[in-house]
């Protein structure tokens, strides 16, 4: 058995569905895919000077993420997008909907609330990005250079039917446009924010989380600009999101350097991205001549 929670998600539920009206639902699912241009109403984010992104009719142009699930041709997880947990990226139905049962909670965060809202054509870091191993999207089987990607194996369901994927996943290069670590925190809000997604999620999944720390060690300091205290925090090239309290997302603070932002749950005020973010007046001093601590290369 599936897992309902998983199933009931997106286009899942047609797994369920009778071998006849599967196939039927299937051939819709890509007619539909065919017919949507590829730019649709995508967001195009240029987080890089000279960007090199695959032209039009590519096979290895980046598919949009939001329209791709919707369409039913790939579910969530069927590559890396569970890589912080498992390394794994050809599992079967049976094998995602066994992760949903074990990590509810971190599925639907990595799924529901992330990948299926993404309305763009545009790379995404690992899950476990910040271990530097680069950037990945969907792309057709048609596509040649997948670096360390792989076509998506067709899935076979109850009955014997098999779901053709016709897709593959490939690594990005350098010089692609990626939703990552270089958008500021107003930038990465701004993504959030047109595309309805939970702004907590979204840091989460783009910036260096220091879970199992608080800010409650480091505000005393950082209000003293007491570079001493708060060095190994500012030093770091790469934003870090850090809770105001043990381990819970209600608030976070994002540190960049030597700038700060608050990062709270306020759902009435904030509708869209569920959480408001504030930039905070007090910086602290950064001595001349401090080496910042740079960011391991991306393996492409």
């Amino acid at each position: 058995c599936l897992n309902w929670k998983w199933l009931k998600s997106g286009s899942r539920i047609t797994v369920l569905y009778t071998p006849a009206v599967l196939m039927a639902s299937m051939r819709v699912s890509l007619a539909l895919l065919a017919a949507l241009p590829l730019q649709a109403s995508a967001v195009r984010l240029k987080t890089h000077g000279v960007l090199h992104d695959k032209a039009e009719g590519d096979p290895c142009r980046c598919l949009n993420w939001k329209e791709l699930y919707a369409s039913g041709k790939v579910v969530c997880g069927e590559f890396a997008e569970f890589s912080k947990y498992e390394k794994r990226t050809d599992r079967t139905l049976d094998e995602i909907s066994e992760l949903w049962t074990r990590r509810p909670d971190k599925m639907e965060s990595a799924c529901n609330e992330y990948m299926e809202k993404l309305n763009a054509s545009i790379c995404v870091p690992y899950w476990d990005k910040l271990r530097e191993e680069g950037a990945w999207c969907y792309v057709s089987d048609q596509c040649q250079d997948l670096g360390s990607g792989h076509v998506i194996s067709d899935k076979v369901v109850d009955g014997g039917v098999t779901l053709k994927r016709e897709l593959a996943a490939r690594t990005c290069h350098v010089d692609e446009t990626r939703l990552d670590r270089d958008l500021t925190p107003e930038e990465l809000y701004h993504f959030a924010k047109k595309n309805v997604i939970n702004m907590a999620d979204l840091v989460q999944n783009v910036y260096d989380l220091e879970w199992g720390q608080s800010w409650l060690f480091f505000e005393g300091a950082w209000n003293k600009d007491n570079f001493t205290e708060v060095r190994r925090k500012v030093i770091k090239d790469q934003p870090q999101v850090i809770t105001k309290g043990w381990n819970s997302r209600n608030e976070m603070m994002i540190v960049w350097k030597n700038k700060l932002w608050e990062l709270y749950r306020a759902p009435k005020r904030c509708k869209e991205t569920q959480y408001c973010l504030e930039r905070r007046a007090q910086e602290i001093t950064i001595p001349e001549g401090t080496k910042f601590t740079p960011r391991g290369p991306w393996y492409y």
